[in-house]
């Protein structure tokens, strides 16, 4: 039988900077987002960011330089508008971002939280840079204590292919712009 904590381990894992909350939940809990209604707002940002990519892909087939010049415009006063919201959420809910390291499975993330081997927890994950947002549920598999934090280990449940997919999609982004910087 295959060792599952060395498996999960072993799979496509990235450290990147994100804010990241947990939130205790019961065995009914499904959908991780519906834990932190103050951070759907991200969700909301991180689907305009698909809408700008399909913008920018439009306005490159204008030939009305008028136009595609209105257009890229609009595009950044809407990219302002969504940036000062995010500021927003950040200083109201005290947000704080911290290294992760994540990968298909689960990941791991510090916290000063009070949380044992085996609790269920829903998790925020947010990416404001790339307004990036993930809702799992997951398990605790592992607490490795540190000073004053406690390293928690994790392993997502029931990621559905889409889930899954946008995970994985956003790894490889984060994982091309890391090999670029060094």
């Amino acid at each position: 039988m295959p060792n599952n904590t060395q498996e999960r381990r072993d799979s496509f894992r990235v450290d990147m900077n994100a804010i990241v909350q947990l939130k205790p939940v019961t065995a009914e809990v499904v959908n991780g987002a519906e834990c932190f209604p103050e951070l759907n707002t991200y969700s909301i940002m991180s689907e305009a960011v698909k809408l700008d990519a399909e913008i920018a892909l439009l306005s490159d087939r204008i030939k009305d330089l008028a136009v595609q010049k209105t257009l890229k415009l609009l595009q950044k006063k809407i990219d302002l508008t969504l940036k000062a919201q995010e500021i927003e959420k950040i200083q109201q809910f005290k947000l704080k971002t911290q290294t992760i390291n994540i990968g298909e499975g689960g990941c791991s993330l510090v916290s000063d939280q009070s949380v044992a081997v085996g609790d269920r927890v829903a998790l925020a994950v947010i990416q404001s840079s790339h307004y990036f947002t993930f809702f799992p549920t997951a398990r605790i598999v592992e607490l490795t204590p540190t000073e004053n934090l406690t390293q928690i280990h994790l392993t997502f449940e029931s990621l559905t292919e889409a889930e899954n997919t946008t995970l994985m999609q956003h790894l490889f982004k984060i994982q091309t712009a890391q090999a670029r910087q060094t």
